[in-house]
C-alpha cells in the first residue's frame, strides 16, 4: 500500500478514536466500585492509548501531522512537566500519580489528556474538521439529555436519583448533577459555535431547539455553580461579540449592546425579587435565587479556601502534589467546618486546587496555559480566521469553564472538553505557523517503527489496566459478601485477593473493609464477638500498613485509633486502649485543629471511665470554634458523663453566644433531634441540682423538642419546685396537644 493510503487510514483511525472519546459520558460500569467514575476513566484511558499508538505511527509516515509550534503547545507541555515535578516532589507521589477510584485523576490522567491534545490539535486542522467533531459530541449530548429527561419523568429509575420525585437533581449517565450540569454547560457554547459557523437555516433551527431542550435538563440539575458559569460565559460572549462588531458590523454592535442592557436589567430584577413570594412559590427557581455568601454551603467553601491558602503557604514552590489536599486539609483544618462532610479531598475551586497541588510554579503554569488560550482566541479574530460570532462563542466557552471551576473541581469530562477547546484554538492558530517537517534519521525506519507503535498502543491498552479493573470489581464483590450472609472469612478472602493485585485500589479496599468491621461492631447482638474481633484485628493490620505507607495522612491515623478503641472496648484490652490514645495523640500532633480526633480521644478515655480527661479533650477544641455546629452534642454528652453540669451549662451559654455575630448573623439554636439524644444522658444522672442548672440554660432560650419540657419539669419536681414543674408541664400540653396524656400522668405524680 502506498504511503498516502497508509497515512489516510491512520489519520481516520486517530480521528475515530477521538470521536469515541466523546462517548465517554455514556459509559457506566455498574459492577465496579464508583461505577460512574471508573467506567468512564478506564474507557478514556484505553481508547486514548489505542489512538495515541496510531498517531505516533501517523507522524512517522506523514510529517504534516506532527505537533506544530506555538505558545499554546509550549504552555500545555510546560504545565504537564511542572505537574510531573509536583508529583515527584509531593507529599505522596504514589497517590499523586495514580489517584484513586473515587477521583481517577492524578498524573496518569494528565498524561492521557496531554496525548489527546497532541492528537486532536494535529488531526483536526480546519473549521470543517471541528464542526464534524462537535456534531459527534452534540449527538452524544442529545442521548445524555434524553436519558436525563426519562429520569426526570420517572420513566426510568436510576439508583440514587431523586429527580423523578423532586424535579431537581438529574444526573443521567454522569452520576452526579454537578457533572451533568458541567457537561451541558460546555454544549451550550459548542452549539453556539456550530450555530454561528453555518448559514444553513435548518441547521441553525436544529441547534436552537436542541439548546432549549438541553437548557431544560440543565435547569433541573439544580446546580448553581454551573448556572453562574453559564451567566458569565454568556456575558463574555455577548461582550466579545459587541467588541468585535464595532469593527465588523456596527448593526450587530447595536443589537448586542441592547442585549447586554436587557440582560443586566433582568438579572437585577431577579436579584431584587429573590426573596419574594412569587420566587419562593417555585422551589427550582428559588434554589437558583438563594445564592448568598451567608449560606452554610458558601461559608463552608470559603473556609475550605482558607485552608487551601494555609496549605499553599506551607509548601509554596511545588505544592503538595496532585490529589493530596486531604493531608493539609486535616493539618490546617478550620474547626468551624465541623458538621460538614468530614473529609474534603478537593478544594472545590480548581484555581486554588492547582495552587495547592503545584505551588506557585504550578499555578503560574496554569495561568500561562489559560493566558495562551485567551491570546490565541483573540488572534483567531484579529487574523480573521473565524467570524467574530464564532470566536465570541469560544471566549464564552473558556469563561464559563473558568467561572464554574471557581466552585467545583475538574473531572475527566471537563478535562476532555477543556482540552478539545485548547486543541481547536491551537490547531486553527497553527495554520499560520510553519509546520514542523524537518527530516529526522529515525524516519528511515518508519516502516518498522510505525507498526511497532500501533502494537505497543494495543499492548499497553490491553494490559496496563487489567488488574485495576479487576480490583474495581473485586471491591464490590467484597462488599456483597456481607449482604449475601457469608461468613466473616468472605470479606477477608476477597481483601486478600485484592491486595495480591498490587494496584492503587489497595487503599480504598482497605477502607471499605474497615467499614465492614465498623458495621459489624454496631450489630454485636447478632454477630459473634469472635467474628467482630477478627474483623477489627484485620482492619487494624491493614490500616497500620496504610499509616506506614503515608504517616502524614491523618485520616488513616484517626481510623486506626477508632479500630483500636473498639477492640479495646470489646476485648477489655488496656493495651489496645493505650495504643489508641497514642495514635490519637499522634494525629493531634499532625492536625491539632481537627475535632473528630478529639472526639476519638475522648471515647478512648471513656472506655476506662476517665471522664475528666475526655471532657477536657473535647472542650479544648470547642473553645476555638466561632461558628455553632453539631460538635456541641458530643461536647455536652461528655460533660454530662463527667457529671460536670457547671461546665455543660457554660458550654450551652457559649454555644448560644456564637449566634448573631458578624460571622454568623443568625440565632444559634439546637437541632431538636440531636438535642433529644443528649437529654436522656442528663436524665440518667442522679445529680438533680446540677441537671436543673444545665436544662435551665437550654430552656431559657429554646422550647423544643417536647422532651425538654418533660426533662425540665421532672427535674424541677426532683428538687422540690413543684409549682414550676407543674407550670412547665402545662405549657407542654398547650404547645403540643399530643403530649396531654403524658403530661396528665406526670402531674399525677406531683403532690
Amino acid at each position: 500500500m502506498r504511503q498516502s493510503g497508509i497515512s489516510t487510514i491512520l489519520l481516520w483511525g486517530v480521528r475515530v478514536g477521538i470521536w469515541l472519546l466523546l462517548c465517554t459520558p455514556l459509559v457506566v460500569a455498574p459492577t465496579w466500585f464508583f461505577p460512574y467514575i471508573t467506567g468512564k476513566n478506564f474507557f478514556f484511558r484505553i481508547v486514548t492509548e489505542l489512538a495515541f499508538g496510531m498517531w505516533l505511527a501517523l507522524i512517522l509516515v506523514d510529517a504534516q501531522y506532527r505537533p506544530r509550534r506555538g505558545f499554546m503547545l509550549y504552555a500545555f507541555l510546560g504545565f504537564i512537566v511542572v505537574m510531573g515535578l509536583a508529583t515527584f516532589f509531593g507529599i505522596d507521589p504514589y497517590n499523586s500519580f495514580w489517584s484513586n477510584y473515587e477521583r481517577m485523576e492524578g498524573m496518569v490522567t494528565y498524561l492521557h489528556v496531554a496525548a489527546l491534545f497532541l492528537m486532536a490539535s494535529s488531526v483536526f486542522r480546519t473549521l470543517a474538521d471541528w464542526r464534524l467533531t462537535f456534531h459527534v459530541s452534540v449527538a452524544v449530548s442529545l442521548i445524555i439529555a434524553g436519558y436525563g429527561f426519562l429520569e426526570l419523568m420517572n420513566i426510568i429509575t436510576i439508583p440514587g436519583s431523586t429527580a423523578g420525585a423532586s424535579g431537581i437533581g438529574i444526573f443521567s449517565r454522569l452520576g452526579n448533577q454537578i457533572y451533568l450540569a458541567a457537561y451541558l454547560l460546555f454544549h451550550f457554547f459548542i452549539l453556539g459555535f456550530l450555530y454561528f459557523s453555518t448559514r444553513v437555516i435548518w441547521w441553525r433551527i436544529a441547534y436552537a431547539l436542541l439548546g432549549v431542550f438541553e437548557f431544560y435538563i440543565f435547569i433541573h440539575t439544580g446546580t448553581r455553580g454551573a448556572l453562574i458559569g453559564l451567566v458569565v460565559g454568556l456575558a463574555v460572549s455577548i461582550a466579545l461579540l459587541f467588541l468585535f462588531s464595532l469593527r465588523d458590523n456596527k448593526r450587530i454592535a447595536v443589537y448586542t449592546g441592547t442585549l447586554m442592557v436587557i440582560g443586566i436589567i433582568l438579572l437585577s430584577a431577579f436579584y431584587m425579587l429573590r426573596d419574594s413570594a412569587f420566587i419562593k412559590r417555585y422551589p427550582l427557581v428559588h434554589r437558583f435565587a438563594d445564592i448568598n455568601l451567608q449560606s452554610s454551603t458558601a461559608q463552608s467553601r470559603i473556609m475550605i479556601w482558607g485552608i487551601a491558602k494555609e496549605a499553599f503557604l506551607a509548601r509554596p514552590l511545588l505544592g503538595w502534589g496532585p490529589g493530596n489536599f486531604i493531608i493539609p486539609y486535616a493539618m490546617y483544618y478550620n474547626p468551624n467546618l465541623y458538621g460538614n462532610e468530614p473529609w474534603f479531598d478537593r478544594v472545590h475551586n480548581m484555581h486554588f486546587e492547582w495552587l495547592v497541588a503545584g505551588g506557585i510554579v504550578g499555578f503560574l503554569a496554569y495561568v500561562a496555559l489559560i493566558g495562551s488560550c485567551i491570546g490565541m482566541i483573540w488572534r483567531l479574530w484579529r487574523k480573521r480566521v473565524l467570524p467574530g460570532s464564532v470566536v465570541a462563542a469560544l471566549g464564552g466557552f473558556l469563561a464559563a469553564y473558568l467561572a464554574q471551576n471557581t466552585f467545583v473541581f475538574d473531572t475527566i469530562i471537563t478535562y476532555l472538553f477543556f482540552v478539545l477547546l485548547l486543541s481547536l484554538v491551537h490547531s486553527l492558530s497553527a495554520e499560520y505557523e510553519q509546520a514542523v517537517t524537518k527530516t529526522y534519521g529515525y524516519q528511515r525506519y518508519a516502516a518498522v517503527l510505525a507498526p511497532l507503535c500501533i502494537v505497543l498502543g494495543i499492548v499497553f491498552a490491553s494490559t496496563m489496566h487489567t488488574k485495576q479493573m479487576r480490583v474495581a470489581g473485586g471491591i464490590i464483590t467484597m462488599l456483597n459478601t456481607v449482604s449475601s450472609g457469608k461468613t466473616v472469612f468472605g470479606p477477608t478472602n476477597e481483601l486478600d485477593a485484592i491486595i495480591a493485585q498490587k494496584t492503587f485500589g489497595t487503599s480504598e479496599a482497605r477502607e471499605r473493609f474497615v467499614d465492614i468491621a465498623f458495621e459489624a461492631s454496631r450489630h454485636s447482638e447478632q454477630i459473634p464477638k469472635s467474628d467482630i474481633l477478627l474483623l477489627l484485628s484485620r482492619g487494624i493490620e491493614e490500616i497500620q500498613s496504610e499509616v506506614s505507607r503515608n504517616p502524614s495522612n491523618v485520616r488513616s491515623l484517626i481510623t486506626l485509633g477508632k479500630l483500636l478503641q473498639l477492640r479495646a472496648a470489646i476485648a477489655q484490652s488496656l493495651s489496645d486502649r493505650d495504643e489508641s490514645i497514642a495514635v490519637y495523640e499522634q494525629a493531634l500532633a499532625a492536625a491539632p485543629r481537627y475535632p473528630s480526633t478529639y472526639i476519638g480521644l475522648a471515647e478512648a478515655y471513656l472506655v476506662t471511665g476517665e471522664t475528666k480527661k475526655a471532657s477536657e479533650a473535647v472542650d479544648s477544641i470547642f473553645q476555638q470554634m466561632v461558628f455553632p455546629n453539631t460538635f456541641v452534642y458530643s461536647l455536652l454528652t461528655v460533660s454530662i458523663l463527667d457529671n460536670d453540669f457547671d461546665k455543660a451549662a457554660a458550654q450551652v451559654k457559649r454555644f448560644r453566644s456564637l449566634g448573631n455575630t458578624e460571622v454568623y448573623p443568625r440565632d444559634a439554636v439546637f437541632e431538636s433531634d440531636k438535642l433529644g439524644g443528649v437529654i436522656p444522658y442528663a436524665m440518667r444522672n442522679p445529680n438533680s441540682a446540677g441537671r436543673e442548672q444545665f436544662l435551665d440554660a437550654i430552656f431559657e432560650f429554646q422550647k423544643r423538642p417536647p422532651s425538654i419540657f418533660l426533662a425540665v419539669s421532672r427535674t424541677k419536681a426532683e428538687v422540690g419546685k413543684f409549682d414550676e414543674a407543674r407550670k412547665i408541664a402545662l405549657q407542654l400540653a398547650e404547645r403540643y396537644p399530643d403530649y396531654k396524656e403524658e403530661v396528665d400522668e406526670l402531674l399525677r405524680t406531683f403532690p
